[in-house]
């Protein structure tokens, strides 16, 4: 079965802290100016207070901390290069790992590259 993107970032954010490597050159990006560049890697997680995290069909918003100063952050999943996901490796699934491969996305799991 093929998940949407949007179910299988739902699914690592239930298992862990997500980690997301984001091309910030995209049109519809929404994020602090000084990340502006190639590429960046984004921490979200619902352990986070502050974070309102939103996932929609097309992106992931959620409010970041940036030494010290809130941003909302709008995340295409257009943009989206990397998934990884902090969290023993175990308690992955592993068919979501699979689906997000399927996606054309780079998975690491345990914070080791395949």
């Amino acid at each position: 079965m093929d998940l949407p993107i949007k179910n299988i970032i739902e699914e690592y954010l239930s298992n862990g802290m997500l980690y997301l490597q984001v091309h910030t050159k995209h049109p519809e990006i929404d994020l602090p100016s000084h990340l502006e560049g190639d590429v960046v890697t984004l921490k979200i997680s619902y352990k986070f207070p502050y974070a309102d995290i939103e996932i929609t069909e097309t992106n992931i918003s959620a409010s970041l901390s940036f030494s010290g100063k809130m941003h909302r952050c709008v995340i295409p999943f257009e943009s989206i290069q990397i998934l990884a996901l902090e969290t023993p490796l175990q308690e992955v699934k592993p068919t979501t790992a699979q689906r997000a491969e399927a996606k054309g996305f780079k998975v690491i799991k345990g914070g080791k590259e395949d």
